[in-house]
């Protein structure tokens, strides 16, 4: 009889909490966005304080890094938290790179689930096959 109350109870709490399956979240302060993300395969990101990035990847070559500067945003209507990034790919007259580009080379949704940051860069797969959401946690 217990086990019942305690399922039925978990419901309301699962629902009130972000849902692994869905990017739709209560908004989410930018000072707790801050810090080191696990993407898998050897990939992390480091999102600072000051709005710069940092992304490190395993390439043949060993581990490289890239630059670039990052916003977040949090959308009323669709109830999502939602970061944009963009890196250093364009080039100046002398051959270096210090223009950012326009387009956005990262874009991820921003969830807290059961106290913990956790983002999204959305649905990977068949559309139409419903695929879970592929989350990657915050390191602390």
């Amino acid at each position: 009889m217990k086990k019942k109350y305690l399922i039925i109870l978990s419901f309301p709490l699962l629902l009130s909490s972000c849902n692994k399956m869905s990017t739709r979240s209560k908004s989410i302060l930018v000072e707790q966005i801050f810090g080191m993300y696990d993407l898998g395969n050897e990939k992390k990101i480091i999102l600072n304080s000051d709005y710069s990035y940092i992304y490190f990847y395993v390439d043949s070559d060993g581990i490289k890094s890239d630059l670039g500067i990052w916003y977040y945003h949090y959308y009323i209507g669709s109830k999502t938290n939602q970061i944009k990034a963009f890196d250093m790919r364009a080039l100046g007259e002398n051959g270096e790179r210090n223009y950012y580009t326009r387009y956005s080379t990262f874009t991820f949704y921003v969830c807290k689930h059961w106290g913990k940051i956790i983002i999204t860069n959305g649905y990977e797969g068949d559309p139409d096959g419903a695929p879970a959401l592929k989350w990657f946690k915050k390191i602390d």
